[in-house]
């Protein structure tokens, strides 16, 4: 008779467990279902993950337009270098070849000519941190768009607690 009695009582607990899984399995269907339908209200699958991956290859592009236009641009010109290595020749030799009169119109030349350079050299270098201040502006952006479905993904699964319980 105890035999009896423990094998009935096992196979109700047999029963009893899918029956928990499969109710289990129901409510979480339902209440994902319901989540779904709350924070994507109107959206296909493609229109849901579609912004992520416009949002990921907009990243993607607009790192190599940084590394591109970081790579591109020397820090210093050839003519910008022959120019500022002539003056700097010129004043150099210039108390050693040439007149006293001569020497005083050529130094102070020649140190107005770098200075010009120089002056281009800090325009083109602000023109730079410029499009760089653009390009981080667009990536910070990006990065907004992609933190705001990252929030929404947060949304739907805040339900979870809702199904264990």
């Amino acid at each position: 008779a105890r035999t009896l009695m423990t094998s009935t009582a096992s196979s109700t607990a047999a029963q009893r467990e899918p029956l928990n899984a499969v109710a289990g399995e129901q409510a979480y269907s339902l209440v994902s279902g319901v989540a779904a339908n709350l924070v994507n209200v109107g959206k296909s699958d493609t229109e849901r993950t579609m912004p992520v991956s416009v949002a990921l290859s907009r990243m993607q592009r607009d790192m190599a337009l940084l590394d591109q236009a970081a790579g591109a641009n020397p820090q210093l010109t050839p003519s910008s270098f022959v120019v500022l290595s002539a003056t700097v020749a010129i004043a150099f030799a210039a108390p050693f070849a040439f007149t006293e009169k001569l020497v005083e119109f050529l130094v102070p030349s020649m140190s107005a000519l770098s200075a010009a350079i120089g002056l281009s050299a800090e325009y083109t270098g602000k023109v730079e941190v410029a499009r760089g201040k653009e390009i981080a502006a667009v990536t910070l952006s990006a990065a907004a768009e992609a933190e705001a479905f990252l929030a929404q993904a947060e949304r739907a699964k805040a339900v979870v607690p809702l199904c264990v319980g």
